[in-house]
C-alpha cells in the first residue's frame, strides 16, 4: 500500500522553521561521522567562516585547517562518543580572516545527533561570537557588545471595517488573498463585496462585537466564500476586535489567516486512522463470527451509523440480487425496501448501480448524491419518490469478491449533509467489502461443517458429500485452508495452499509445513501450536510464508476445534489469510510518525540550546505555540499564555520614554501583524522589584508561498551590559575631572613659577609655587597609578612579592603621615607580635587607602582606631572612625569599581578605585574584606591575611 500523503503535510511548519533556521544569526552548524563531515551549515555559520554552500560534505579540518592545533576537533568527537553535550563560555578560536589569524570568541554548545535506531551519528554545534563582549569588559574603551537574534519569518492577514455599515476601510494583500479580492473592494461594505457571508451568520457577529465592544474569537471556522465564481469552502482563524475612539466603537479590526490546508490535513489523517482502526476491529471481530446471523449482527453495529446512515448487502443467486441485509434507523422504510425488493428483483442485467458493478466487478463512487443522478438510475415511481423522501447525500457500491468470483455487492449511503464520502471511504467500504464476504463464507463454511459432523453417523455417504461441499467451498475462498487430526497432524490443504507455496500433500502432510516457515520464525510457530493443540480452543497467530517464488509474505492464521456430537474434539479447521500490504502499511506509517518526532526533536534541540529565550507565536492570532527554557531566567517569571495579539498586554514593559507596551506594540505582535523585522529593542521591565532590561528582536515565519503563519521573538538580558556602560562613562566623566583639575593646578603654577622666577628668582613666592606644582605632581602620579593598578588587576598582572614581617610595625609606619598633619589622633591596639607573609608594599598601599577614607569621611571625628587581632588562620586589621557613616543600601557595592559614596550630597574626589584595589590586593592574598557601618555612627573597614 502507497502511505497516505497526507500525512507529510504535517511536517509543514516544522519544515518551514528549519528552513527559516539559515537565517538565523547564530552559527549553526551539523558534523556527522568521527571524520566530522559538515552536512549541514547556516548562512551565519558560512558568514563566519569565509566559505559557501560548497564546504557539505567536506571535514572539518579541510574547511579550517588552522584549528588541527585547537581543542575543537577532539572535543566534538567526544561529544560523539559520549553521547554527553558539551557546552563553553567565551572560548576562544583563532579563525584565519584576510591571511591573519584572529582570535574570536564564542559562547557554544555542541549536542549529540542521534539516528532512529538511537546510535551516535554525528554533533549540532550551535555557537554565539562574543567577541565583542570579551574585548569590552578587557579594554574597557570598546563600545557594548550587540547581542544578533534569530531571524525567522511568519504569515499575517488584516483588515479595518468601519461603522456599523462595515465599510472596508483597510485590507493587506494577505487578506485580500484570503478573500480572493482586488483593492477595489476598499470603501465598500461588507455585505455588497461578500452578500453570500449574511446568510453564514458573519454580520450578526461583526453587529455584536460593534455594539458590545467586546472581541469575538473564531477558530478553525468554516467559512464559504465566492472566489473565482465558484463557492470556496474555507477554514479560518480570526478574531474581530473593536477599535474604540472617544469610548465608541467606530471600527472593527480583523486579524485572520486560512487554516484550511491544516484543517483538512488533521481531518483526513483523523479519519484515515479511524478506518484503519474500524477495518483492524472489523477484520478481528469478522474473524471470530462463525454464524450468519452473528455474521449480519455484527455488520451493523460496526458500520451503522459510524460510517453510514444505511446500508445494504446483496447476495448473487442465480442472476437475481437478493436483499441478505438492509440497516437504517426508519423501520417503516426498511420494511418498504424489503417488500420493493421482492416485488422489483434485481438482476445482473440492471440498467442501474448494483447491476453494473455486479456485471464489470468495479465500484462506484457517488461522492455528492443529486437528483439528476438519482432519475437518471431509478425509472420506478414508486422508488423514486421513497428514494427522494431519504435525502440521500453520498452512496458507495462495491462488489463482493470470493477468490475471482463475486457473489453480491454491498451498498454504503450516508445521509447527512458534509459527511461525503470519497477515496479513502472507498478503499476502506472495499476492505470491508471483502471482510463480510470472507465472514459470511467463514460463517457458512462453520455451518456447514457443523452440520456435517453432526449427521456424520446417520450416514457414511452423506458424510462424504458433506466433506466434499466443504472443501469445494474451502477452495473457492481467496484464503488459504487446512485442516487436521485432534492432535494437529495436518492431511489435507486446500487448493490455494498449493498454489502459492508450490507444494503437494505428501510434502506439506503432518509436520511438513515446517519446510516453508522463515527459520526466524519457525521455532516460535512450532512452540505455539503444540501448546495450542493442547488447550482445545480456537487460536490465531501471524508469521511468514515462502511462496513458490521464493517470495515471503505474512499471514494470520486462526484455527477452530471441531468437535463430534458427544463434545469430543476430532480434527482442527485452519485459514491462512494474506496481511503483508496491512503489515507493511502499518509499518510505513510507523516510520513516517518516527521521523517526524526526530525532526521535531532536531528542532527543539536547536531552539533550546539557544543562550537567549525564544517564544513562537502563531499568525494572526498571536496564539503562543512555543517558548524554551530561558524565559523564566531572563523574565523573572513563567510565559504568560497569550491566545491572541490584545493579551499581550498582560506583558508589562516600558519604553524608553516610560510608556508601557500596548500588546499591538511588541515586537513579536508588531512581526505577526505587519510582517516587520525587529532588531535590537531594548526594553524595561521588572524582574524581581527591580529594574532590568531586555533586548528583543523578532521577525515573522513564511511558509513557501510567503504567507505569515507564525512569528518568533528573541529576548536577552542586557541589564549587565546596560550597567557596565553607564557605569564606564560615568568613571570616564569624573576621571576626565580628577585628572584635569591637578594639572591645571601644575600647568598655572608652572606658568606663574617661570614669570616670577624670570623677574624675582629669590622672591618667597618661589618656593611656594614649587611646592604646590610639587602637590599637584603628586596628586596626578597618584591617580595615574590607580588606573595603571587596575589595568594591572583586569589582565591579571598585578604580581606579590611576599616576605615576613610584623603587622603592628608596618600599621604605625602607614600613620605616621597622618599624624605628621595632626588632624587626627591615631590609636594601634591589639597584637604587637603578629608576624604574616604578604607582599609588604601592596598592604601598606591598603592600610593607607584604609586610613585616608576615615580621615575623609570623618573631618568632625579626630580618632581613628586600628585594632590588630589573630583569629584561628589569619591576621585581621580593622580601621574605626566615628564619621559621618554610610548608608546600608551603599554597602554591599563600597568595593566595587568606580563606586563612589559621596554621602549626604558632598562631592569628593577621587575615582573610586583605592577601596576596589584594596579589595583586588586581599583576595590576591586569599584573604577577606568588608565593612560594617551605621548613618551618623561612624565605620569599621577591616581585612584578613591568611597565614598560609
Amino acid at each position: 500500500m502507497t502511505p497516505d500523503p497526507n500525512l507529510s503535510k504535517a511536517n509543514t511548519i516544522q519544515g518551514s522553521m528549519e528552513d527559516a533556521l539559515l537565517s538565523v544569526p547564530y552559527p549553526i552548524v551539523q558534523f556527522t561521522g568521527m571524520e566530522l563531515r559538515v552536512s549541514y551549515a547556516n548562512d551565519a555559520l558560512l558568514s563566519l567562516w569565509g566559505k559557501d554552500k560548497s564546504i557539505i560534505g567536506q571535514t572539518y579540518l579541510e574547511i579550517l585547517p588552522e584549528h588541527a592545533d585547537q581543542p575543537f576537533p577532539a572535543l566534538l568527537r567526544s561529544v560523539i562518543e559520549s553521547g554527553v553535550a558539551h557546552t563553553d563560555s567565551e572560548a576562544v578560536a583563532y579563525l584565519m580572516k584576510d591571511g591573519v589569524l584572529q582570535p574570536v570568541y564564542f559562547d557554544y554548545s555542541f549536542t549529540v545527533v542521534r539516528n532512529l535506531s538511537g546510535e551516535n551519528t554525528g554533533v549540532m554545534v550551535v555557537c554565539k561570537d562574543v567577541t565583542e563582549q570579551v574585548l569590552a569588559r578587557q579594554k574597557l574603551e570598546d563600545s557594548e557588545a550587540r547581542f544578533r537574534s534569530m531571524v525567522m519569518q511568519a504569515p499575517f492577514a488584516i483588515a479595518v471595517l468601519h461603522g456599523r455599515e462595515f465599510v472596508i476601510e483597510m485590507a493587506n494583500s494577505n487578506t485580500l488573498n484570503i478573500w480572493g479580492k482586488e483593492n477595489n473592494v476598499l470603501g465598500k461594505q461588507l455585505a455588497e463585496v461578500f452578500p453570500e457571508l449574511i446568510a453564514q451568520g458573519f454580520l450578526d457577529i461583526l453587529r455584536n462585537v460593534f455594539d458590545s465592544g467586546k472581541p469575538f474569537y473564531g477558530n478553525e471556522y468554516a467559512v464559504t466564500l465566492l472566489k473565482d465564481g465558484e463557492m470556496t469552502n474555507a477554514f479560518l482563524n480570526f478574531v474581530y476586535h473593536p477599535i474604540i475612539e472617544n469610548k465608541q466603537v467606530t471600527s472593527i479590526m480583523s486579524v485572520g489567516y486560512d487554516v484550511t490546508d491544516l484543517v483538512l490535513s488533521r481531518r483526513s489523517a483523523e479519519k484515515q486512522k479511524e478506518l484503519l482502526e474500524n477495518l483492524n476491529r472489523a477484520g478481528e471481530e469478522l474473524a471470530l463470527t462463525l454464524d450468519t446471523d452473528s455474521a449480519l449482527q455484527k455488520i451493523s453495529e460496526l458500520l451503522v451509523p459510524n460510517f453510514a446512515d444505511w446500508f445494504t448487502i446483496n447476495i448473487l443467486k442465480d442472476d437475481i440480487l437478493e436483499l441478505l441485509l438492509i440497516v437504517n434507523s426508519d423501520e417503516e422504510y426498511v420494511q418498504w425496501a424489503k417488500e420493493f425488493r421482492i416485488k422489483v428483483p434485481v438482476t445482473i442485467n440492471n440498467t442501474g448501480v448494483h447491476g453494473h458493478v455486479i456485471r464489470t466487478g468495479e465500484s462506484v463512487l457517488i461522492p455528492r448524491v443529486t437528483d439528476e443522478i438519482i432519475e437518471a438510475a431509478i425509472k420506478d415511481k414508486e422508488q423514486l419518490a421513497q428514494i427522494k423522501k431519504m435525502q440521500l447525500r453520498s452512496s458507495i457500491v462495491v462488489p463482493m469478491t470470493v477468490g475471482t468470483r463475486i457473489i453480491g455487492s454491498v451498498n454504503f449511503v450516508s445521509t447527512v449533509e458534509g459527511r461525503e464520502y470519497d477515496e479513502m471511504d472507498l478503499n476502506f467500504a472495499k476492505d470491508f467489502a471483502t471482510r463480510i464476504a470472507l465472514a459470511l463464507e467463514n460463517a457458512r463454511l462453520h455451518e456447514s461443517a457443523q452440520q456435517e459432523i453432526a449427521e456424520r453417523k446417520k450416514a457414511e455417504f452423506a458424510l462424504r458429500e458433506s466433506e466434499e461441499q466443504f472443501r469445494s467451498l474451502s477452495n473457492a475462498i481467496p484464503q488459504l485452508a487446512w485442516m487436521s487430526d485432534k492432535d494437529g497432524w495436518i492431511f489435507w490443504y486446500n487448493d490455494r495452499w498449493y498454489d502459492y507455496t508450490g507444494t503437494n500433500l505428501e510434502e506439506m502432510q503432518g509436520w511438513g509445513w515446517e519446510k516453508i516457515h522463515h527459520p526466524d520464525h519457525k521455532q516460535r510457530v512450532v512452540d505455539f501450536a503444540q501448546e495450542a493443540w493442547k488447550k482445545e480452543k480456537p487460536f490465531e497467530i501471524t508469521f511468514p510464508l515462502r511462496g513458490k517464488t521464493g517470495e515471503w509474505r505474512w499471514f494470520l492464521t486462526r484455527a477452530e476445534p471441531i468437535f463430534d456430537i458427544q463434545g469430543n474434539l476430532v480434527r482442527w479447521f485452519g485459514t491462512n489469510t494474506d496481511i503483508t500490504e496491512q503489515k507493511e502499511a502499518l509499518e510505513q506509517n510507523e516510520t513516517l510518525l518516527k521521523e517526524m518526532e526526530f525532526e521535531r526533536n532536531r528542532f527543539e534541540a536547536v531552539v533550546k540550546q539557544m543562550p537567549g529565550s525564544v517564544v513562537i507565536a502563531e499568525a494572526p492570532t498571536g496564539k503562543i505555540i512555543f517558548s524554551n527554557d530561558k524565559i523564566k531566567d531572563i523574565w523573572g517569571h513563567p510565559l504568560k499564555q497569550s491566545e491572541n495579539v490584545d493579551q499581550y498586554i498582560e506583558w508589562v514593559g516600558f519604553h524608553p520614554d516610560g510608556r508601557q507596551y500596548e500588546g499591538h506594540e511588541w515586537p513579536l505582535a508588531r512581526s505577526i501583524q505587519s510582517g516587520e523585522i525587529v532588531i535590537d529593542e531594548d526594553v524595561d521591565i521588572i524582574r524581581h522589584g527591580e529594574q532590568a532590561i531586555l533586548r528583543l528582536s523578532s521577525a515573522p515565519i513564511l511558509d513557501n508561498s510567503r504567507n505569515i503563519i507564525a512569528g518568533v521573538v528573541v529576548s536577552q538580558d542586557v541589564t549587565e551590559l546596560k550597567k557596565a556602560v553607564r557605569t564606564r562613562d560615568e568613571f570616564l566623566s569624573i576621571a576626565s575631572h580628577e585628572l584635569k583639575t591637578p594639572l591645571t593646578t601644575l600647568t598655572a603654577s608652572i606658568q606663574l613659577l617661570m614669570r616670577v622666577y624670570g623677574q624675582h628668582p629669590t622672591a618667597p613666592a618661589v618656593a611656594s609655587l614649587i611646592e604646590t606644582s610639587f602637590k599637584s605632581a603628586g596628586k596626578l602620579g597618584s591617580l595615574i597609578s590607580e588606573l595603571l593598578n587596575v589595568s594591572k588587576i583586569e589582565s591579571g598582572q598585578l604580581k606579590l612579592s611576599r616576605t615576613t614581617f610584623n603587622l603592628f610595625n608596618v600599621v604605625s609606619e602607614c600613620c605616621e603621615f597622618v599624624r605628621l598633619q595632626g588632624s587626627h589622633t591615631l590609636v594601634l591596639e591589639g597584637n604587637r607580635e603578629l608576624d604574616v607573609f604578604a607582599d609588604r608594599q601592596r598592604i601598606e598601599q591598603v592600610i593607607v587607602n584604609f586610613v585616608n577614607n576615615a580621615v575623609k569621611y570623618a573631618p568632625e571625628s579626630n580618632l581613628i582606631k586600628l585594632v590588630i587581632e589573630e583569629t584561628a588562620d589569619s591576621a585581621k586589621l580593622t580601621v574605626i572612625d566615628q564619621g559621618i557613616g554610610i548608608d546600608e543600601a551603599k554597602l554591599p557595592h563600597l568595593f566595587e569599581r568606580y563606586f563612589r559614596v559621596d554621602p549626604s550630597g558632598i562631592e569628593y574626589s577621587g575615582l573610586g578605585l583605592g577601596l576596589y584595589i584594596s579589595s583586588e590586593i586581599i583576595k590576591l592574598h586569599g584573604g577577606k574584606v568588608g565593612v560594617e557601618s551605621k548613618l551618623d555612627e561612624g565605620s569599621a573597614f577591616w581585612f584578613t591575611i591568611p597565614f598560609k
